[in-house]
This record gives C-alpha cells, structure tokens and sequence, in this order.
C-alpha cells in the first residue's frame, strides 16, 4: 500500500494491482491440467486476489499446497 501512494497515483496503482491478481488467477485456474494446482473461484478467494494482488494469489497458492 505505501508503494501505491509513492507513485502518486494510488488509485490506478490498486487497480493496475487488482486487474494483474484476477488475470493470475484466470491464468493459475486455465494450467490446473498441467500442473494438478487449482484455486476455487468465490467471491473470499476474488477479494484476496483484488486486494493482494499477484501476491496474494501466490500465498493462495502456498497455502493450498500447505493443505494438501
């Protein structure tokens, strides 16, 4: 959050940030075949993605395969 406000424009920051979390979770979701990892697509896993970003799909990632 405070890299956002440094560049000066925060708002474009979160969304530039929001869209990459969502299309790495598109991409995550469309290779499950080949790698036999797949988030599940709900509304807490979306809002983590949008607020988080690219690293908060990655710690979604961590943690499925801690569960596992």
């Amino acid at each position: 959050m405070a890299a956002m406000v440094r560049t000066g424009k925060p708002v474009g920051a979160f969304f530039k940030s929001s869209i990459q979390g969502i299309l790495l979770m598109i991409a995550v979701n469309l290779t499950s075949s080949f790698t036999g990892m797949a988030l599940s697509v709900n509304g807490l896993s979306l809002g983590f993605a949008c607020l988080a970003g690219a690293p908060g799909v990655i710690s979604l990632l961590l943690l499925n395969m801690a569960a596992l």
